[in-house]
């Protein structure tokens, strides 16, 4: 499958639906934290509170940089290891492995026929800067591992957009397992994108990007039941969960306005309503979205510079992720 393709209809679906809320009062971030080189076009993000350090990966070129007070370095360098499309991130502070998710659509600088449609999970030892475990996908189908989480135990939670299935791998024996399939996740283009554990560990929250739906599975028993949402989501990508029953989605590519939305969840995460929208300037496609000591931070990917270049140009240097303080949002009423 050609990601460009993929994509697009994607664009074009989310233009058909129609979408998007009036434009809000632009607002500033508090800082922006600039990346290494060009072309890096990032997308996933993880944080190590140990050594507060972040970790960006490079969509394009493969590699991952490290930002530590502010300033960028190379974690890993592109294309080490194999990497294509370092894309989701989930790091385990307590075992100090940082799991990214590897995978070719035909968009990256390593790009063949033959490796488009593959995808691995790769596990580092953070201290260490070395791999710990490959695990790849099978190769009898296309495949996108897209994004990441861990549970209370270190087993990882994985979407693939390129297929219907949920995987799971268990991290005492980094075994890949199909842990939830079904015909809702399939469809045109990128499906499956973001993913999150709500904080009592009952259930996953899983974004489908080329419709707007959002899903609910039970940890327990697989089950699945689509979200009631207020509105459909714009280019969902990446989700983080603000609090218990807050949780903030990436309206990203395709996205009539790209921005960090808000959802505030029933008890049960069966119903969801958009409540609040962050629209910036400052937002270059956004990708992925974390809440750190009060602080929300936004990784700008510039994918419309990457796909859609005869239109908005060449990216911008440099690339870079920015900075929101909660409290001062929430005062301006903005979230």
């Amino acid at each position: 499958m050609n990601i460009k393709h993929a994509i697009l209809v994607c664009v074009f679906g989310m233009a058909g639906m129609g979408l998007g809320n009036a434009l809000h009062a632009d607002t500033m971030p508090d800082a922006s934290y600039a990346l290494m080189g060009d072309k890096i076009f990032p997308e996933g993000m993880a944080y190590d509170p140990l050594t507060k350090s972040f970790f960006v990966g490079s969509f394009y070129k493969g590699g991952i940089q490290r930002i530590q007070a502010g300033t960028a370095s190379e974690f890993l360098p592109a294309g080490q290891d194999g990497l294509h499309s370092s894309v989701g991130m989930a790091l385990n502070a307590a075992k100090r492995l940082l799991w990214v998710c590897n995978s070719e659509a035909g968009a990256s600088q390593y790009a063949t026929p033959e490796s488009t449609g593959k995808a691995s999970i790769h596990v580092y030892d953070i201290d260490k800067k070395s791999l710990v475990k490959r695990i790849a996908f099978d190769e009898k189908a296309g495949h996108f591992c897209n994004d990441i989480v861990l549970d209370a135990r270190g087993d990882a939670y994985v979407t693939d957009s390129f297929s219907s299935t949920l995987w799971k791998v268990n991290a005492a024996h980094y075994t890949l397992q199909a842990w939830a399939t079904d015909a809702r996740f399939g469809g045109e283009g990128f499906n499956l994108n973001g993913i999150q554990l709500t904080s009592d560990g009952k259930y996953l929250i899983v974004n489908k990007m080329n419709s707007g739906q959002l899903f609910r599975l039970a940890v327990s028993d697989q089950s699945i039941q689509e979200v009631k949402l207020s509105r459909p989501i714009e280019g969902g990508d990446g989700l983080f969960f603000a609090s218990a029953n807050e949780l903030l989605v990436v309206e990203g590519f395709g996205a009539k306005n790209p921005g960090i939305t808000k959802l505030l969840f029933s008890n049960d995460y069966t119903e969801a309503a958009v409540t609040k929208k962050i629209e910036s300037t400052k937002f270059n496609t956004p990708t992925a979205v974390k809440v750190i000591e009060g602080e929300i931070y936004v990784v700008n990917s510039q994918f419309n510079h990457l796909f859609k270049g005869k239109e908005y140009g060449a990216a911008q240097a440099p690339f870079n992720f920015v900075r929101f303080n909660l409290a001062t949002l929430k005062k301006q009423g903005v979230m």
